[in-house]
This record gives C-alpha cells, sequence and structure tokens, in this order.
C-alpha cells in the first residue's frame, strides 16, 4: 500500500508507472561506488548540457553528504 501511495504521488508519470508492479519490492546490494571522483576519465555526459549540474559539483556534493553522514555515525557512536 506504501509503494502504491508513492507512485501515485507523481501524477504527470501515471501512465508511465502503471507498468510498475507494487505486489513484491526486490533490493539488492549496491556495489561500493567513489562518489567524490567522476565515474571516468574525461567529460561526463551531463557536463555538456546547462542543467545545472556538473561532474565537478556532483562530486563535491558527494563529499559533503558523506562527510555530513559520517559526522552523523560518529556522534551516535559516542
Amino acid at each position: 500500500m506504501r509503494k502504491q501511495a508513492l507512485l501515485a504521488c507523481f501524477t504527470t508519470q501515471q501512465e508511465t508507472l502503471s507498468c510498475f508492479k507494487v505486489e513484491e519490492e526486490r533490493f539488492r546490494i549496491a556495489p561500493e561506488y567513489n562518489f567524490r571522483r567522476p565515474p571516468h576519465d574525461g567529460q561526463v555526459f551531463y557536463d555538456r548540457f546547462p542543467w545545472g549540474m556538473t561532474a565537478q559539483r556532483f562530486c563535491e556534493l558527494a563529499a559533503e553528504a558523506e562527510n555530513a553522514l559520517q559526522e552523523e555515525a560518529m556522534s551516535i557512536c559516542r
């Protein structure tokens, strides 16, 4: 019911989302990534467009988020 309610929030995407089943949810362990570095050398695809995000800025934001999560985890463990 929760997944169905969440999908219903995307009112403009109902046709596309109708293909998604809500009866079961599957999870997988994600591989480890270093989000502080671009995914590869050279220009990242979205750097070519004025979308307001660059690979460099994404990596900076990822580093800030990782630092904040680390600080939060450390404060909980004290």
